[in-house]
């Protein structure tokens, strides 16, 4: 299947020269679906991501499907019902607070101070990975996301000057 990946032009020579190094922070944030590297099938959000566009394709066999948790519902969470969903909502979620989307406040006195945004992200991904699985596949709507340490380590083509 053929996605999309946005970046800096900078990052994409060194993408297209050694692959892709999920352990490198992301510009952004460290990723709602957990630390890997992003993907979509709609060319404006990839554009939202950076200049330079890479198109990579990538074998969906060892990724799993998930609906998205909070788009389809107002930022709401969805009832997790398969396999992938329970273990991403086990990890993500705290009561209706996805722990991705933004640190959590201080711990209260005489309590652990809870895991921070990139944390929570490295540990959806550890667990995903030691479980044979390459990435999410959120979905489904159109532009799905796909999150992956399993993406092919050279992307084949530049899109940048494409609309």
């Amino acid at each position: 299947m053929r996605y999309l990946h946005g970046t800096h032009p900078d990052t994409a020579e060194k993408v297209l020269a050694d692959g892709f190094d999920v352990e490198v922070p992301r510009r952004s944030d460290p990723g709602d679906f957990g630390w890997g590297v992003y993907l979509t099938s709609k060319l404006s959000r990839a554009k939202s991501y950076g200049s330079t566009i890479l198109e990579v394709e990538i074998d969906e066999v060892q990724f799993v499907r998930m609906t998205n948790p909070y788009f389809l519902d107002g930022l709401k969470s969805v009832e997790p019902s398969t396999f992938a969903e329970k273990l991403f909502h086990r990890i993500a979620f705290d009561g209706d607070t996805m722990l991705t989307v933004k640190d959590p406040p201080p711990a209260k006195p005489g309590f652990p101070e809870p895991k921070s945004r990139v944390e929570v992200c490295k540990e959806i991904a550890q667990q995903f990975t030691i479980r044979g699985v390459a990435g999410i596949i959120a979905g489904p709507f159109p532009g799905r996301r796909i999150r992956g340490r399993g993406i092919p380590p050279r992307p084949w083509r530049d899109l940048s000057g494409e609309s």
